[in-house]
């Protein structure tokens, strides 16, 4: 793992070159350190005789550059130096630990007809679209099947995965989301 991305290019284009920082994580260095810290008691994995953990800012940015870019385990297992089915499990898991700590004070649908009538005007104003409360998309996260895990995961597309659902705003800000409804 020491010559992964995490360890490396981070830390330079940090240093060096802060835009481009912000181009790889889609996030700031402050936002970045601040999901790690409020997500580590979720994710942090305990030493043991036969493991050293992968650190959570690494579980973290792995997370990120999957969601930012759509790429396949298989080809973060490269970036990172961290195995494609060890890939699979701290995808979802980080995912679930974000919306824990962060979901209860960023996420939330619009309570009121007032409310979401200024979402609408978002959409209206910005993008043309009236009558709009919300742009949603999925994700399927492709994910190892435990021995006696049957086929609840098994997905139209021919692998195992869990769903992640996403509703935003005009301003691209998350309304609600959900992770880990079964992938079928």
């Amino acid at each position: 793992m020491e010559q992964g991305h995490y360890d490396n290019m981070m830390e330079e284009l940090l240093t060096q070159a802060p835009d481009l920082y912000r181009n790889f994580t889609q996030i700031d260095r402050d936002l970045f350190n601040e999901i790690v810290e409020r997500a580590t008691p979720y994710i942090q994995k305990k030493v043991t005789f036969w493991r050293k953990p992968i650190e959570p800012g690494v579980r973290v940015v792995i997370t990120l550059r999957f969601l930012v870019t759509g790429d396949s385990y298989k080809s973060l297992q490269y970036l990172f130096r961290v195995a494609h089915n060890t890939i699979s499990h701290i995808v979802p898991e980080t995912c679930r630990a974000i919306v824990a700590v962060f979901g209860d004070e960023e996420l939330q649908v619009p309570p009121t007809p007032e409310a979401r009538q200024e979402v609408a005007w978002g959409f209206e104003e910005r993008w043309s679209f009236p009558h709009v409360i919300g742009a949603i998309d999925g994700k399927n996260i492709r994910l190892c099947n435990s021995p006696k895990g049957g086929t609840h995961y098994f997905n139209y597309k021919k692998f195992y995965s869990m769903v992640l659902l996403a509703v935003a705003d005009a301003s691209y800000k998350f309304l609600y989301v959900d992770v880990g409804a079964i992938g079928s």
